[in-house]
């Protein structure tokens, strides 16, 4: 046994603490961290380095003197206004990211940046489209990462409900059937007003304050439409799955199925498989897809989707990268998806490509579609499907995502161009093939309107 003193902040002493010094070969098997008992079981301490090499044990109640000790220490930093041992962490976790975002922004991203210090000011001022930083690299916080990893995934743990901004105000866009929002009444216009007593003031945080683990209390503040007080609901929270497509029948064409992408999520493609198989046996063989307000999603699941239509010899993208780049053909595709699902630990199901490249198809877009929805309308409109509506929104790139020690760092690594032309999106968007606008006083659907004409042209001129 011997003790060892260690200082604290000048003026106030020290604290000596026993240690027990054990014999190097039983310390070999210890690492930082080990908890040392006694031969009847009891907890006696924890092993911990020292610079001289050898590790030392503490024992408990050296262990209880120093926790003290450390508290008191840090009311003394803190009354001095120096950082405490939890800001210090914050601030060395920063330093850690900005060093790691500077090395991926020097190592991978799309363009190397000319001057670094430039990106990183640019992060700092939240500043995008600058002369390094894109308007799509970006810092996620650890709660808007769960949100939009559950969006990826297609469920979460939440009420049942989607939110949109309208008129500086969160109202429920759509209501997910059986779920605990619809049970309790919730309708289509309701106005969020607050979460658990919070008012909420953006999309964002609606989300994040909404969801949560299943089985959790929730208290949710609306104002119905039609005005009034809020109303508070509580409710527990569920495994909330969202389907990301919808199907039916033309209503005065039965042959044409009405086929809606509302968003791409890792299940999409096997949602979308069986909408269009469930169509085929009502006997149809003509689709409109929709993918008007679509704002993307995973790469692989658009990859897939668009391995549907595809012949043999169709070659959907191509993806460059700052020193290389990747043409998407039939083996290539193929491989990449397997990887997708390998990745996904889920069995991918045979005999999807090309399995609906006979279809009559055309493709409804607007400036809503971006992202994963223009590689899909831009790859079917390169293999010959006409696609309606107004020019997409150009976001023709990808982001890799980096772990920080708090929150992930997305960055633009690539870009894409569609078909074996290498037809350009990002900034420009998909041009249709038939632009047809779309007013929003306008009660018809002028689009749809148009995509179903263009249909039947088809199916006559295919007759003999």
């Amino acid at each position: 046994n011997s003790s060892v003193a260690f200082p604290l902040l000048q003026g106030h002493g020290t604290l000596t603490l026993d240690v027990l010094y054990l014999d190097r070969q039983i310390l070999g098997d210890l690492s930082r961290g080990s908890l040392v008992v006694d031969r009847d079981g009891n907890a006696v301490g924890m092993v911990r380095p020292v610079r001289s090499g050898s590790p030392m044990v503490l024992s408990s109640e050296s262990l209880t003197l120093a926790a003290t000790a450390v508290r008191q220490l840090e009311d003394v930093r803190i009354a001095n206004g120096l950082p405490s041992a939890g800001d210090e962490l914050l601030i060395k976790e920063a330093k850690q990211s900005m060093h790691k975002i500077a090395h991926l922004f020097l190592k991978i991203a799309l363009n190397r940046p000319k001057e670094i210090s430039e990106c990183l000011y640019e992060m700092l001022n939240a500043r995008r489209n600058g002369r390094c930083r894109d308007q799509h690299t970006r810092y996620e916080d650890p709660a808007l990462m769960s949100i939009n990893e559950g969006d990826n995934q297609g469920e979460f743990g939440g009420i049942g409900i989607v939110v949109k901004l309208q008129d500086k105000r969160i109202l429920v866009a759509e209501v997910v059937k059986d779920s605990p929002a619809s049970r309790a009444g919730i309708k289509e216009g309701d106005q969020v007003v607050a979460v658990d007593g919070y008012v909420v003031q953006s999309l964002g945080e609606a989300a994040q304050r909404i969801r949560g683990d299943a089985g959790e209390a929730v208290e949710i503040s609306i104002r119905r439409s039609g005005g009034g007080e809020p109303i508070t609901l509580r409710l527990i929270r569920e495994v909330i799955t969202v389907p990301s497509v919808s199907s039916d029948t033309h209503p005065d064409h039965p042959d044409i199925g009405l086929v809606k992408i509302k968003a791409l999520t890792a299940a999409t493609p096997e949602e979308l498989e069986k909408h269009i198989d469930d169509l085929l046996g009502q006997g149809v063989f003509s689709l409109v897809i929709e993918i008007r307000n679509n704002p993307g999603g995973p790469f692989f699941a658009a990859l897939e989707i668009v391995s549907f239509f595809m012949k043999d010899t169709d070659i959907a993208l191509v993806q460059r990268y700052r020193d290389r780049e990747f043409v998407f053909d039939k083996a290539s595709i193929e491989a990449a998806v397997a990887g997708f699902y390998d990745r996904m630990k889920k069995q991918r199901p045979t005999n999807r490509f090309g399995k609906f490249k006979d279809l009559n198809v055309v493709v409804l877009i607007n400036k809503g579609s971006a992202s994963g929805s223009e590689i899909i309308a831009g790859s079917l409109q390169t293999f010959g499907y006409p696609v309606i509506g107004t020019p997409s929104f150009g976001k023709g790139v990808m982001q890799g995502g980096f772990d920080l020690p708090a929150g992930r760092f997305f960055l633009t690594i690539s870009e894409f161009f569609v078909g074996d032309n290498r037809i350009q999106i990002n900034g420009k968007g998909v041009k249709p093939d038939v632009v047809v606008e779309q007013p929003a006083d306008e009660a018809r659907d002028l689009q749809m309107e148009a995509a179903i004409l263009i249909l039947k042209q088809r199916q006559a001129a295919a007759k003999p």
